[in-house]
């Protein structure tokens, strides 16, 4: 797991931004599990889930819910950015997904702070944009 700290919402997109440019990924927004939203920035949210791994789990067999998986474009961190309120609101984190797997690769937590990566290897994209990149949780974490 890498994490990458972060100090704003829209520099967790960044991060989301770079992840994409390195290769073809697919994005969502799962929800906390007391939001009752319908849409989020555009996207309408899957009332059955497509088998995708939640970053988050909750207990009492809480099935959390997610928008409807997309590329993960400039169009589309574009429109979750300018939906930031409502996002940071209603949903737990963006996620990143190679197409074709369940197992999430990346993970934008907005109430952390931070951003995770699902994978042992740092994409050349972040060190080279400058983010502060750590194989170790912060110790406040």
């Amino acid at each position: 797991m890498i994490c990458v700290e972060t100090r704003s919402f829209q520099q967790q997109i960044e991060v989301l931004k770079h992840l994409a440019s390195d290769r073809a990924l697919m994005v969502c927004a799962w929800l906390y599990p007391e939001s009752e939203l319908q849409s989020i920035a555009g996207f309408d949210t899957d009332l059955v889930p497509v088998g995708l791994q939640p970053v988050t789990t909750y207990g009492d067999n809480h099935q959390p819910r997610h928008t409807t998986l997309c590329i993960a474009s400039n169009d589309a961190f574009e429109a979750f950015s300018d939906a930031e309120s409502e996002v940071r609101a209603n949903c737990d984190c963006l996620a990143l997904y190679t197409e074709g797997e369940s197992s999430w690769y990346a993970s934008a937590i907005g109430h952390e702070g931070m951003c995770l990566l699902n994978t042992e290897a740092t994409p050349s994209a972040l060190r080279n944009a400058g983010f502060t990149i750590s194989n170790e949780a912060p110790p406040w974490w």
